[in-house]
């Protein structure tokens, strides 16, 4: 019989669950079967550690050897992914599996927080000639394959279970190739440590292992409805193998959501699985038994606490990509499942209508319509925000969908916050009504240039002729911002129809001259005035911070790590210059959060706070950083370089320096093509004045008086105030 050599890499703190693992494991072996555990670590786990963990397995004493062995992190991996979100050291040390065991054929790696339903020897056999790695793909593969720009249908595995070929691995080319990965720019994209190295690294060269061998359990609370969620959405795992997976377990991986030894039982089968295990061990009396036979107390966890993982970090970030249509009647499921669900009947309504012409025109010669909106019917009345949109259908009705029943009373759907938690259920609504039964949706979003103040600007004082919408943006498909899928402008983008005659391109010129020289942008209520603090001669480098949560951002391929990748990147590349950071308008005009709120202003880092005009900085600074932020795409008509970390729509067509990339974008634009798309394909406006649906040329002539109007407005009402 075989010898199987498997390798563990916890610190101290996971000791106790490892050792649950390994009598997994050591259970299940067969007649003259053995098996040894090397487990990598820090150097934290000491000889008494050693010794106690040895002792708490005796039971199986003449199945295993235990070999213990202190990484020396020699190649620095730890230190040099540290812009990566996973920097516990810990997270790193499967990389030197190739360096600490030349001699072996082949290894398994498994996380610590699993349990082995059957005989590994079947996995450890398996023929995997021609590959480096086997193993399962991930929850959440679609996502993160997009998310690295792997080819579409690569396969990425998660890095619980992989099974190594180390004839297959040249060490050299390795070490090369992975120092070349953490020292370029996809570090800034990599949410998953060194699963998404591995990934990137052997894709192609990865052998799909059957799902048993890593059932990959999301919620302790509702482990089917969540992994049914997930399957054949955000992963290619068919629903009926899900549901084998489920119930004929080979491994079983406590990836996020709640682990066995902090949320105990929860009555489910694939959680007593792992205390049945943990009971073979020394360490479950003094640890889990009470926990066992009572669960957690409220709002406590049971020593020896848990260390954050790459799984539970990961979990966060993608708990809002996962997209899969819910059984008819799902039990109840946070807010992750409701974006599982919106993500996937937004994307059956993307197919759909992406195979069909869209002409925007249509949709306002509709007879009378009654339109559903997760918004108060107020913002579209008279006075509100979106007053305008009323005018362009007929005889319209306006209600407010909070549930399924109020989404049956409408025709067509005009969503307001967009992907906010706070209407997910609203949305959920609307999408299954466009599904179910064939009612129309359309995503009508404020445009590159909207308003004077924030349509939620709080002053009561002020005229609504200031708040007021006045610029959108339509789409019959997503909204333009969302990179997750395909919108009708980005379709519009990589067709041959965006290509400009010399009269057309003559056409946009002049107007990106008139908005650039005019300072128009999305808000113009911003002063004029160069703040005090970049009149200077040194070379500097704007940062633009976002709003902390928004929309563009989760489906823009982003979150706060890529913030903080791009501050250090704009530090690295830029010696010497001082870094200005700009606040979005919103932080201040609503008190809504940043993500570079705690970034104080010392040495050569600057912060602007107060309301300034995009267009006024611009001559000061040498190069934009942009996330999402549609001043990136000003930044570009005011002649600016612009490196963009996120995805927005005006990314990934030649003319950014891109640091995610959009594989199905796919086109070279020219900056008049780029601003065509934006502004006038879907581009819908009115006269500030008249309320009028108007031309581009009348709504920019009228934002500019309107804009006139409001500063004299601000003086008379300051002066009233002095004197009063």
């Amino acid at each position: 019989m075989g010898h199987m050599h498997i390798v563990f890499t916890p610190n101290r703190a996971y000791l106790p669950y490892c050792a649950v693992a390994a009598a997994s494991i050591c259970r299940h072996l067969r007649t003259g079967e053995r098996v040894t555990f090397h487990i990598l670590h820090g150097g934290d786990i000491q000889k008494k550690d050693r010794r106690e963990f040895s002792a708490n397995l005796a039971n199986f004493h003449d199945a295993f050897t235990a070999e213990f062995i202190a990484v020396n992190d020699f190649h620095d991996f730890s230190r040099r992914a540290s812009e990566l979100s996973v920097q516990t050291p810990a997270a790193y040390y499967r990389l030197y599996i190739p360096d600490l065991f030349p001699d072996l054929e082949r290894v398994l790696y498994l996380d610590a927080d699993l349990v082995a339903c059957r005989s590994l020897e079947e996995l450890y056999e398996l023929d995997i000639e021609g590959f480096v790695l086997a193993g399962v793909e991930d929850a959440y593969a679609t996502a993160q394959a997009q998310r690295l720009s792997l080819q579409e249908g690569t396969l990425y595995v998660n890095g619980g279970v992989l099974l190594w070929n180390m004839r297959e691995i040249d060490r050299k080319r390795f070490h090369e190739d992975l120092s070349a990965l953490l020292d370029g720019n996809l570090r800034c994209v990599m949410n998953a440590a060194d699963q998404d190295m591995l990934n990137i690294l052997f894709h192609g060269r990865t052998k799909r292992l059957d799902p048993r061998w890593n059932v990959q359990l999301q919620s302790s609370t509702d482990a089917l409805n969540t992994a049914l969620l997930l399957c054949g959405a955000h992963n290619s795992m068919p629903e009926k193998l899900c549901r084998l997976s489920l119930a004929q377990p080979y491994l079983i991986h406590y990836a996020v959501g709640g682990k066995p030894w902090v949320v105990g039982k929860r009555g489910e089968a694939l959680y007593e699985h792992w205390f049945a295990n943990a009971k073979m061990t020394g360490y479950y009396n003094e640890h889990w038994k009470r926990l066992e036979a009572d669960g957690p107390p409220a709002g406590t966890r049971r020593a020896p606490e848990e260390p954050q993982t790459p799984d539970s970090v990961r979990a966060g970030q993608n708990g809002r990509s996962c997209a899969k249509v819910p059984p008819a009647s799902p039990a109840p499921v946070g807010d992750a499942a409701k974006d599982a669900c919106i993500n996937a009947l937004a994307l059956r309504h993307a197919t759909r209508r992406a195979a069909l012409s869209f002409d925007m025109e249509s949709v306002f010669t509709r007879p009378a319509t009654r339109i559903g909106s997760d918004m108060l019917p107020g913002f579209f009345g008279r006075g509100g925000t979106y007053e305008p949109l009323l005018s362009l259908f007929s005889a319209p009705s306006v209600t407010r969908v909070q549930c399924r029943e109020d989404a049956e009373r409408a025709d067509l759907f005009i969503p307001g916050h967009t992907f906010s938690d706070a209407s997910l259920d609203a949305l959920i609504a609307m999408l299954q009504a466009v599904d179910e039964a064939g009612k129309n949706l359309l995503w009508i979003k404020g445009g590159f240039i909207t308003s004077i103040l924030h349509g939620a600007a709080p002053e009561s004082h002020i005229p609504a002729c200031y708040k007021r919408v006045l610029g959108y943006v339509i789409d019959d498909i997503t909204p333009s911002f969302d990179a997750v899928l395909p919108s009708r402008l980005e379709l519009y983008f990589n067709s041959k129809a965006s290509s400009l005659d010399l009269d057309e391109t003559r056409h946009c010129r002049e107007r990106i001259d008139y908005i650039v020289t005019n300072r128009l942008t999305k808000y113009n209520f911003q002063g004029a005035p160069v703040p005090e603090k970049l009149q200077t001669t040194a070379p500097k480098v704007l940062v633009v911070d976002q709003a902390y949560g928004d929309a563009s951002i989760r489906r823009g391929g982003a979150d706060g790590h890529t913030f903080a990748a791009m501050l250090q990147a704009a530090r690295d590349e830029n010696p010497g210059a001082q870094i200005v950071v700009k606040t979005h308008p919103d932080v201040a005009a609503l008190g809504k959060s940043c993500y570079y709120a705690h970034l104080p202003e010392e040495g050569h880092l600057l912060k602007l706070t107060e309301p300034v005009n995009p267009y006024t900085l611009f001559p000061h600074v040498d190069r934009v950083y942009v996330c999402t932020s549609q001043l990136g795409f000003e930044a570009l008509l005011a002649g600016k370089r612009v490196t963009v970390f996120g995805l927005p729509a005006y990314a990934g067509w030649g003319l950014t320096d891109d640091r995610q990339s959009c594989p199905r974008r796919t086109r070279t634009l020219s900056l008049e093509e780029l601003f065509f798309g934006i502004f006038l394909k879907y581009g819908l406006y009115f006269d500030p004045h008249t309320l009028e649906r108007c031309s581009f040329e009348t709504f920019l002539l009228g934002m500019v008086r309107l804009r006139n109007e409001y500063c004299e407005f601000v003086q008379k009402y300051n002066e009233s105030e002095v004197y009063a």
